[in-house]
Order: C-alpha cells, then sequence, then structure tokens
C-alpha cells in the first residue's frame, strides 16, 4: 500500500490503483430490458386508445346524457348546490344487502307516495350501471353490491324521469329524508 502524502490537500492517490474490471454484464440482460420496455410503451399507448374506445359505449339517453350511471357532473353538482354532497358521498359507499335495499326501496316509495314497487337485485346489469328504473314495470333493478345512494337515485326516478330540476329536487328530499333518521324506523317497522 502506498504511503499517505504528508501533504493532505495533496490530488495524488492515497492508496494504489486496484487492477478491477467489472464483469460483463449477463446476454439476458439486453433482451429483457428492452422486452421490459417495449411491453410499458404498448401499455401507455394501449390503455388511453382503450379508455376512448370503453368511452363510446356508454348508454346515452335523447337528451345527449349517460343513463344513470349517477351522472356524477349533474347529480353532483345539484347535490352540492343543495349542501348534500356530504351525505352523497357517505350514501355512495354505504352498502346494502338485497332485503334492506328493498325494505329501503319501499320506505322511500311509501313515504314519498311514488306506488308501490318491485325491487330486483342482480349480479350485472346491462351497460354496466348500478341500476335502472322500467316505468311499464315499476320494478327497480340494482346491481350487487347495492349503495344506498343507488337506491334513492332509482326510487327518485319513480317520481320523475330523466335528470332534470323536478328529479333533483325529488332526490334531495330523500336524501333529506333519509339524513333525519325517520327512514330507520320506517324501515324496522317495515322488516316486521
Amino acid at each position: 500500500m502506498a504511503e499517505l502524502p504528508d501533504d493532505p490537500y495533496n490530488d495524488e492517490l492515497y492508496f494504489e490503483e486496484l487492477e478491477y474490471e467489472p464483469p460483463e454484464p449477463p446476454a439476458w440482460r439486453r433482451p429483457l430490458l428492452l422486452g421490459i420496455a417495449l411491453v410499458t410503451a404498448v401499455a401507455m399507448a394501449g390503455v388511453p386508445v382503450y379508455n376512448l374506445i370503453a368511452a363510446t359505449r356508454t348508454p346515452v339517453a335523447a337528451n345527449g346524457l349517460a343513463v344513470c350511471t349517477h351522472d356524477y357532473c349533474i347529480v353532483h353538482d345539484a347535490m352540492r348546490e343543495r349542501d348534500l354532497d356530504l351525505s352523497m358521498s357517505r350514501y355512495a359507499n354505504q352498502r346494502l344487502d338485497d332485503a334492506s335495499a328493498e325494505r329501503l326501496a319501499q320506505s322511500l316509495a311509501e313515504q314519498f307516495g311514488t306506488g308501490p314497487v318491485s325491487v330486483v337485485v342482480l349480479d350485472q346489469l346491462q351497460g354496466g350501471v348500478e341500476g335502472s328504473f322500467n316505468p311499464a314495470t315499476r320494478t327497480i333493478f340494482l346491481r350487487r353490491p347495492v349503495s344506498v345512494w343507488t337506491v334513492l337515485h332509482e326510487v327518485a326516478h319513480t317520481e320523475a324521469p330523466g335528470h332534470g330540476e323536478d328529479f333533483m329536487e325529488t332526490l334531495a328530499e330523500m336524501t333529506r329524508w333519509l339524513d333525519s333518521g325517520l327512514a330507520e324506523a320506517a324501515m324496522a317497522q317495515a322488516a316486521i
């Protein structure tokens, strides 16, 4: 080993140079990295294209709005104007079993005088929607897992079709009623 110089600010090497050369990378390394880069590039290009294609499959009503996929831009803005956006968020994340979803729908229909409705809970609905209302048969179709918000949304359609001002006001009234706690008593009585 070389001796240390007296002058610590001298740029000379303190140790002897080692004759060390790094080993060659394995032969499989370059093709693997190229393969990973290729898959990443295809995914980065393909996912946005798929999203554009998938967006064209959303069912659209005559008014140009998506059919009951919660039309978040419209419904959420209307609920925010009525100071109900936190309730909407809470109910959108609260799940119900099939019997509870049916009891809630019947309680809402009875409370707001919309007339009796049938409730059918399925594993899958056409078009990937969370729920739909068939006015001809007065049947509400709900997709599992059912959220409280989906039940509110579909029962509001029994009184006000479409997503106009009447629908928004009906949905707001139903949400306020549910917030008041009176719905729990009505649902408990319906379960008896």
